[in-house]
């Protein structure tokens, strides 16, 4: 587990550096289109806790064409020396020293469920629902007998936790939001349950709880012999 939580901070590290600022290089500025929403929130994970980060200026409708790199004093692909940043308090925004971008700290952990980690599944599962009003956070690494782990699920506005989602798949990342329906939660449940192994494909409504078999895998591997 220790490597996978260090591939995935690094993962998501790295992830966060090339989509903010791969395109500020030297020979250009990407220029949005149109009547297009400049709006850009990235999760990424640091020490064991979650943070949103935002470009400083604000998102906004235009017109005409706006340089996304505005405010953002670090272009280029030359390698930046991070400087020192204390761990803001939970709920505090503060500003990147090198990126001018503005941290918001999301999560404490250790303070709201006795766990240690509190972040991002994976690289390749996405945090955010369609409409960017929910997002998911895993967290584990329980620290005492009454420590509370699992797939939490936050307010994609104000960062507040709303409630644990009743899910468990057999490996962290397997749980799919819909691409256009923001209620909907799609997830691996892969288990034993009194003797019978469970080898369904769900969907659940995160608003309501309400849970649909959309495969059972079951009957095609006992068919395969």
């Amino acid at each position: 587990m220790t490597k996978r939580i260090r591939y995935l901070l690094l993962s998501l590290g790295l992830f966060a550096l090339v989509v903010s600022f791969q395109n500020c290089a030297k020979n250009g500025f990407p220029l949005s289109s149109p009547g297009s929403v400049d709006q850009a929130s990235t999760l990424s994970s640091g020490g064991g806790e979650t943070v949103v980060t935002t470009p400083g200026n604000a998102a906004t409708v235009s017109s005409a064409p706006v340089n996304l790199c505005d405010g953002i004093p670090v272009t280029g692909k030359t390698l930046v020396n991070y400087s020192p940043l204390a761990k803001p308090a939970k709920g505090q925004t503060v500003i990147d020293p090198d990126f001018g971008v503005k941290i918001t700290r999301v999560t404490d952990g250790l303070a709201d469920w006795g766990a240690g980690v509190s972040i991002p599944a994976y690289p390749t599962a996405q945090a955010w629902n369609a409409d960017e009003s929910r997002f998911i956070l895993y967290v584990t690494d329980a620290r005492n007998s009454g420590a509370q782990t699992g797939y939490a699920m936050f307010d994609g506005t104000t960062y507040k936790f709303i409630k644990w989602l009743p899910i468990n798949p057999p490996d962290i990342e397997q749980f799919y939001w819909s691409k256009t329906d923001p209620t909907r939660l799609v997830y691996i449940d892969n288990r034993e349950s009194g003797g019978t192994i469970i080898m369904k494909m769900m969907a659940i409504n995160v608003e309501t709880g309400v849970q649909t078999v959309l495969h059972d895998f079951m009957p095609d591997i006992k068919a395969m012999g």
